[in-house]
């Protein structure tokens, strides 16, 4: 599981009910899965630093209020904030500043789930080559900005190169912080996501071990760090035919975000989604809808219906459905589903060629071999599929 989290742009001060106070109680409301809740924080801020004119703290929280829009979907608000908030801070930082920087990598993940990779890269590339002039290529900072170009060349495919943006962000976080500290746990895991992409699960499973050894000794078992950690873990045993252990892992890390962040955060969506996908896998259909459905319900009430986790989970119900022998409720669910991913993500998004691949399958299945050959050829002009699933 790949999640980069909301800009670490927080403004801080002591005093309650002060923009930054309300900034960073919003910070911690995201964190915690209450989005409304937060994007309320965020709003009354702002306020509060127009009233003050205080340029740039309020281009800060801008920013913060972006990735929340962006995290429930709302892609074009998350673009506008994002604009205004790098316009303001280019004007009072300076175009080589770390606030701009860290904006940039906002954008960059933004761009990366809209499926716009090439705006991804450059604004990735962007932000790492600020962060080196800027703070140093040593910096934190730089690890960071590798970390985040890293993510957008996995989606790519560009696997070596992502790799050694991620080995170079963990030197950097380990020479600073030392071989345990928690900050290596996040590349660690990205590390993991990789090798599984590429095949490589052995590897995959020494980087998801690792993870999870720094996570419990600084974290805790309890820490919803911990449950990626075992979720990564998962997946890599997963794909080598360790399907015991994948299970109970799996389980494993769905029970600790469930202690930790409550049965209806999105991360249990997640969880949920590889289980499921795990079941669906191994033909234990009965499971597997069950999950998706669930994951499913979680997604559209945290996140809407539009949000590209909603649909992907809907898509993933309707190819279980198809397994089943339901065509009637999949083709149903099936088609409501391709007209959102096609309203949200761009042609050769992979979510949106997978789910158009198993449309294709429905209808192979149904005998309209017609219809099929349409389909098949809407996805090799955008390019072959790949993939194990969600992740």
């Amino acid at each position: 599981m790949r999640v980069i989290g909301i800009a670490v742009l927080a403004v801080f001060g002591a005093l309650a009910d002060t923009p930054r106070d309300l900034n960073n109680r919003g910070i911690e409301l995201y964190r915690n899965g209450r989005y409304a809740e937060a994007e309320k924080s965020f709003r009354t801020a702002l306020e509060g630093w127009e009233a003050e004119g205080a340029k740039r703290d309020r281009a800060l929280t801008l920013t913060n209020l972006a990735v929340l829009c962006r995290t429930t979907g709302r892609f074009d608000d998350a673009e506008h904030l994002l604009q205004e908030s790098l316009r303001d801070l280019e004007a009072v930082d300076g175009p080589e500043s770390i606030a701009v920087a860290r904006t940039l990598d906002a954008m960059a993940e933004l761009y990366r789930q809209r499926g716009r990779q090439d705006d991804a890269k450059t604004a990735a590339s962007r932000a790492l080559s600020i962060a080196e002039r800027t703070a140093g290529p040593d910096s934190r900072d730089a690890a960071t900005g590798a970390q985040v170009l890293a993510t957008v060349l996995l989606d790519a495919r560009e696997y070596d190169t992502a790799a050694a943006l991620f080995r170079r962000a963990l030197e950097i976080r380990q020479r600073e912080s030392g071989p345990d500290d928690a900050s290596a746990v996040n590349t660690l895991t990205s590390l993991a996501a990789l090798e599984v992409a590429r095949g490589r699960y052995e590897d995959a499973e020494a980087a998801a071990r690792r993870a999870l050894e720094i996570a419990r000794k600084s974290l805790g078992g309890g820490h919803p760090t911990t449950a990626s950690c075992l979720n990564n873990l998962a997946q890599a045993l997963r794909f080598q035919k360790r399907y015991l252990e994948a299970e109970e892992l799996y389980r494993r890390a769905i029970e600790v975000w469930e202690g930790a962040l409550g049965r209806d955060h999105p991360d249990v969506a997640r969880g949920l989604m590889n289980l499921a996908a795990f079941y669906h896998e191994r033909g234990r259909e009965t499971g597997a809808e069950t999950l998706y459905a669930r994951a499913h319900g979680i997604f559209e009430r945290a996140l809407g219906p539009r949000h590209p986790l909603s649909l992907e989970t809907a898509d993933w119900l309707a190819e279980v459905y198809r397994a089943e022998g339901r065509y009637t409720e999949s083709e149903k669910l099936q088609r409501k589903t391709l007209e959102g991913m096609e309203r949200a993500l761009a042609p050769s998004d992979p979510r949106l060629q997978l789910a158009l691949a198993h449309y294709s399958q429905l209808l192979v299945e149904t005998r309209r071999p017609n219809e099929a050959a349409k389909v098949r050829a809407r996805i090799e002009a955008a390019g072959t599929v790949q993939g194990f699933g969600p992740q």
